[in-house]
């Protein structure tokens, strides 16, 4: 499953950044996670980013696995799963 990956916050707090992503997949299902990331003299906007993105994976491929079947069609009688009609 394809998911697409927005920044949604990128903002300086103390001395950390704010970096907010919001996870979406194939089915328009979203997911929003926030993390700080301590200032660094130096870093990219990309690195905040990429920094946000590794410590929020877990978190992410929880929410995948989670809504993996949802939007499927269920046949209660062969117990089947299958693509939205």
């Amino acid at each position: 499953m394809s998911i697409k990956y927005t920044v949604n916050k990128f903002i300086n707090e103390e001395n950390n950044k704010l970096v907010g992503l919001e996870c979406t997949n194939g089915t328009g299902t979203s997911f929003i996670i926030d993390k700080r990331i301590p200032l660094v003299d130096g870093t990219s906007d990309a690195i905040y980013v990429q920094k946000a993105y590794d410590l929020s994976r877990e978190e992410i491929n929880e929410w995948v696995t989670s809504s993996s079947v949802t939007g499927m069609v269920f046949n209660p009688e062969d117990s089947t799963l299958s693509g939205a009609d």
